[in-house]
């Protein structure tokens, strides 16, 4: 079982950690099918996972070469997650009394309920120990998601607070050696841009937002995004616009009744088909590269870190 010591962040360096450059290829197999992941990761460098998808699965993608990342929701509860292991009635069966106090409503569209970013020492208890579970299980990176509560009305909190979580997530992942990446949130990323290592988007050609995350290609970091359509009033032919932006991107047909905006309870979900790529595969893979040292066996020389 996982200790609830945390380790004190200090002036001295990260432990060294994967790059994600902007021209690297990505598989998805977290989130975004209404029936799991379905996308290939031949040929594909950076490997989006969930984090509780099996050990064995990311361990073995790390063997064949991959940068796997991690996916969790770092901004809702989500009830299925071995931290709270929800009973039929939806509450935690366990650390209930630590998330209970966290939650301040329902999840519009979603089975999950945003969390009180203004409280970030009781956040930091409970998603603490899912970033060290990430380390632990061999994860090179991390991609905590629902990172604007701020925004939301369903949610309601400050600006500030969110900015505040979000940095010390950033912080805390670097502690540990992972990277991480920036999940949606456009709005922040003339914030977080310095303290995150790339982007993982949802539907920036529909919201005209692609734009927004301009900063991080001009620092060398990849964007990664998805649209659930096959086109946007704003970009009738998305390979283009993903070639004229930088962004290596993804996209499925979605669902006849879906508007593809994530307006509806199945905006987000692809139900048929499969992700079709805007960019080439990569064989063989390129080498994974550091913050510092060199990539050895599963991960950056000096990234070991106990926890």
């Amino acid at each position: 079982m996982l200790g609830l010591m945390l380790p004190l962040l200090s002036a001295a360096a990260d432990p060294a950690r994967v790059i994600v450059t902007p021209k690297l290829s990505w598989s998805l197999l977290a989130w975004g099918w209404k029936d799991g992941g379905k996308d290939s990761t031949d040929g594909k460098k950076v490997v989006d996972v969930d984090l509780d998808g099996g050990t064995d699965k990311i361990r073995g993608l790390v063997e064949n070469g991959h940068i796997v990342v991690c996916y969790f929701s770092s901004g809702t509860l989500e009830g299925f997650r071995p931290d709270c292991d929800a009973g039929s009635d939806g509450k935690c069966r366990k650390n209930a009394k630590k998330w209970e106090p966290l939650i301040v409503g329902k999840m519009q569209g979603w089975d999950e309920a945003w969390l009180d970013i203004t409280n970030l020492e009781g956040l930091k208890e409970v998603m603490a120990p899912r970033f060290q579970r990430a380390a632990q299980y061999g994860c090179h990176a991390v991609e905590p998601d629902n990172i604007d509560c701020y925004d939301n009305d369903d949610c309601g909190k400050p600006e500030s607070a969110q900015i505040a979580y979000n940095k010390w997530q950033a912080e805390y992942a670097h502690s540990l050696g992972l990277a991480i990446g920036q999940k949606n949130a456009a709005g922040l990323s003339h914030h977080l841009e310095s303290s995150y290592d790339f982007v993982v988007n949802e539907s920036c050609d529909v919201y005209e937002e692609c734009d927004k995350y301009r900063n991080y290609l001009d620092a060398n970091k990849a964007v990664f995004s998805v649209e659930y359509r096959t086109d946007t009033k704003h970009c009738a032919d998305l390979c283009k616009c993903a070639a004229a932006e930088g962004i290596q991107k993804k996209f499925c047909e979605g669902n006849e009744k879906s508007s593809g905006d994530c307006s509806d309870d199945q905006g987000c979900i692809c139900i048929h088909g499969s992700w079709r790529d805007c960019f080439p595969s990569e064989s063989p893979l390129p080498p994974t590269e550091c913050t510092s040292g060199k990539y050895s066996g599963s991960k950056c020389e000096d990234a070991a870190i106990t926890v």
